[in-house]
């Protein structure tokens, strides 16, 4: 028995995949067969919420001498590099979390990987969307490639409902659909998908009406509903020497397949700032715990042996005057380790834009439409 705030669910557990952003690309099995159980390493998740008493957040406001995070538009940032401690990573970290000061925000997100596997060529586009509305959150993905595609969308409310003020988001509920099929990645219908129940966090204890103990969502999938991005950015995540000195490094865009040289840096631009990372693999944990889970119910010749091994990733931010997330684009470099052919070299790139008016979240019963 599952609860709610305002309501009381009964729930059958289906294991599936979830998750925001981008996937391995690594889909080569032409069918999924029956899902086997997997389960990371034990993930607590919660909705992130804006302090003034976050450390990052505390050092940009004693460097700008401002008692306000508003404010922040009113000084030049890149000059507080070295106040206070300020690192470029504390700002992009600032900027990650004002995110979720907003009522209403949304991302939308297309990746695209490529892999190769002893010359066999296999390409993953995948679409998503996450939305926060008040307290109430969203994702979906649908992913495609010719030998295989997927779709997932989770809430955490009940999906047929209006959102109103009468309904109320779950305290530690989610509910998660899946389709498999031939589809493409430009729109999906979930209006007959399966359904799966999870808690965000379970115990031992909790356990639906079977007596089974009721799987964790954020420990399974790796990954967090409420957030749409599948890293966090701060100072401890960012790649460094044996002399805490800041690590270049060239990847390629999968898309264009252009080379970009990413190195951790904070310039101004016409109407805000360009924030370039470089990221420590230790920050894309969970990230690879994700990609990992999407092959469980793969054939054997599409199914992971064990996580990815990220050998690179960069990111690019652009962000406004007042730090709020405008563009990000992500690079990535990984090796997929396959039951058959060993290690797969994978490049994966996303570009991603956020929107903070009007954000609406769509019921099952509504299709998003991206762009072909």
């Amino acid at each position: 028995m599952l609860k709610s705030k305002g309501l009381i669910i009964v729930s059958a557990l289906i294991i599936t995949t979830s998750a925001l952003g981008g996937v391995s690309g690594w889909f080569l099995g032409t069918m999924f067969k029956p899902v086997q159980e997997q389960q990371n390493k034990v993930y607590f998740d919660e909705p992130v919420v804006f302090s003034n008493n976050i450390e990052s957040v505390k050092k940009i406001l004693d460097g700008a001498k401002i008692n306000d995070i508003s404010k922040i538009n009113e000084v030049d940032v890149t000059l507080l590099i070295g106040v206070n401690g300020i690192t470029i990573g504390d700002i992009a970290e600032v900027s990650q979390l004002l995110l979720y000061k907003n009522e209403n925000a949304k991302m939308i997100s297309n990746n695209f990987a490529t892999s190769n596997a002893m010359g066999i060529v296999n390409d993953q586009e995948t679409n998503s969307t996450w939305i926060k509305k008040d307290d109430f959150y969203f994702k979906e993905n649908v992913s495609y490639s010719r030998n295989a595609s997927f779709g997932e969308r989770s809430y955490n409310f009940n999906n047929e409902a209006i959102i109103s003020p009468l309904i109320n988001p779950f305290d530690n509920y989610i509910e998660y659909f899946r389709v498999i099929g031939n589809t493409n990645c430009t729109n999906v219908s979930f209006l007959e998908s399966a359904k799966s129940s999870y808690l965000v966090n379970s115990t031992e204890n909790d356990l639906d009406s079977e007596g089974n103990q009721i799987k964790s969502y954020s420990s399974t999938f790796g990954l967090s509903l409420y957030k749409p991005f599948n890293y966090d950015f701060s100072e401890d995540n960012l790649l460094k020497n044996d002399n805490g000195e800041y690590v270049s490094c060239t990847l390629k865009n999968s898309k264009t397949n252009e080379e970009f040289n990413y190195v951790t840096s904070i310039t101004s631009t016409e109407n805000g700032y360009e924030i370039n990372l470089v990221m420590d693999i230790k920050a894309l944990e969970n990230y690879a715990s994700y990609i990992y889970t999407t092959t469980r119910d793969a054939s054997q010749l599409a199914k992971m042996k064990k996580k990815p091994e990220f050998k690179n990733a960069g990111v690019k931010l652009v962000v406004d005057k007042n730090l709020l997330i405008q563009s990000m684009h992500i690079d990535e470099d990984y090796n997929v380790i396959s039951n058959l052919v060993g290690n797969v070299p994978t490049i994966c790139s996303s570009d991603l834009v956020f929107e903070y008016e009007n954000t609406t979240i769509p019921s099952i019963k509504e299709t998003i439409t991206y762009e072909g």
